[in-house]
């Protein structure tokens, strides 16, 4: 019989810790991730600040001003100077102030009282409310009456029933 030689096993390994002087097995992240992840986070609100405090310290817009150039009179040089003034000799005077007059009052405007105009037409459309066709002759009906107005609007084609 031949001789059958078996491969030699070995002694399976229990995984051991790493110390701190080897690295780990297990790959971790990257050691930017985590100030990328809070710069993300709270740069909306770096950027909020920001905005707000150059909004603050902006200077306040000035007033527009306008500069108006004059020109001056210059009379052109004469020949011979003009002779001196003499002065005029004024007597004083006593000078009487008169009070103005008040101004007339204004006119009291009597209350206008509308004019009497026959009744708006007015429609029920098959209801128990009385329509009015334009919302001037409603308002006028309203105050006559000394009642409130309610305006609706409504859009369609009132002789066929299918569209309103």
């Amino acid at each position: 019989m031949p001789k059958v030689t078996l491969p030699r096993l070995r002694p399976a390994r229990a995984p051991r810790r790493p110390t701190d002087s080897e690295p780990p097995d297990v790959p971790t992240t990257a050691p930017w991730v985590w100030p990328a992840v809070v710069a993300v986070a709270c740069g909306p609100f770096v950027l909020t600040a920001v905005g707000l405090a150059v909004a603050a310290l902006r200077p306040p817009p000035r007033p527009a001003t306008e500069v108006v150039a004059v020109p001056v009179f210059v009379p052109a040089a004469a020949e011979e100077p003009a002779p001196a003034a003499e002065p005029i000799a004024v007597e004083p005077r006593l000078v009487e102030i008169v009070e103005a007059p008040p101004p007339p009052a204004p006119p009291v405007a009597e209350p206008v009282k509308p004019a009497p105009t026959k009744p708006a037409r007015c429609d029920r459309f098959g209801t128990a409310i009385e329509f009015v066709r334009s919302p001037a002759l409603a308002f006028d009906r309203a105050a006559r009456d000394q009642k409130l107005v309610m305006v609706l609007h409504l859009a369609g084609y009132f002789d066929d029933p299918g569209f309103t």
